[in-house]
């Protein structure tokens, strides 16, 4: 997978076992390049080219950028929607007998709550399973998880069940250290998943790391 921006000579190759670090010293430029990287993974129009094997991709189907990591929803409408999607083709297509059961029961319960009312009512006689799992309120365990587990839980998440392959961080080295982000490091490598920390500010060169600077002269250096 390759990212590409012509605007400021960023070509990106993802390599296995690499994290890609760019450090973006203009402040236009970060601006610039934070906006449409987010226009983009919004579906709009923007600077950025990613492609696989000579075929181009879209960055909102394959990619998010993340620049507050305390806004990361673990439970947000696209992991909960794939997941009572999954749910929902598991009972039918190995606990049908137990779902028909379900049903059963439930039919027969209303028909006794309706014997006990002095007026006629209608109601479904089948089982929706997607809104069953919705008024059971089916999610994501997240009660106990600290701050580092909900973003690489939200990471394996995106990619396993919603098919992103690459996130872009905003300084997320800001928030964790030196030991910690390492092992984030391994924990994203380990899934095959790729990364890129864009930072504001020259920081510590961590193992796994290929690290670039875009300077204040728009010149593209490589530590």
């Amino acid at each position: 997978m390759r990212l590409i921006n012509n605007d400021y000579g960023i070509e990106i190759e993802f390599i296995e076992n690499n994290i890609t670090v760019i450090v973006i010293e203009n402040k236009i430029a970060l601006i610039k390049i934070l906006e449409s990287m987010k226009r983009q993974m919004d579906g709009m129009d923007g600077d950025f080219i990613l492609s696989e094997k000579d075929k181009q991709l879209k960055l909102d189907k394959k990619c998010e950028i993340i620049i507050d990591p305390f806004s990361i929803d673990v439970n947000n409408k696209k992991i909960i929607a794939k997941i009572h999607k999954d749910l929902d083709e598991i009972s039918k297509n190995e606990l049908l007998e137990e779902q028909g059961e379900l049903n059963s029961m439930v039919v027969k319960f209303l028909d006794k709550l309706s014997g006990k009312l002095i007026y006629n009512i209608d109601y479904n006689i089948e089982l929706d399973m997607p809104l069953l799992f919705k008024l059971y309120n089916v999610k994501i365990k997240e009660e106990e998880m600290d701050f580092y587990e909900r973003i690489i839980t939200y990471i394996k998440l995106m990619h396993q069940i919603c098919n992103i392959e690459l996130f872009v961080f905003y300084n997320l080295k800001d928030y964790f250290n030196s030991e910690k982000i390492e092992l984030f490091y391994k924990d994203c490598l380990y899934e095959k998943i790729n990364i890129i920390i864009i930072e504001s500010s020259k920081s510590e060169k961590i193992k796994y790391e290929k690290y670039y600077i875009l300077d204040n002269d728009l010149c593209i250096i490589e530590i």
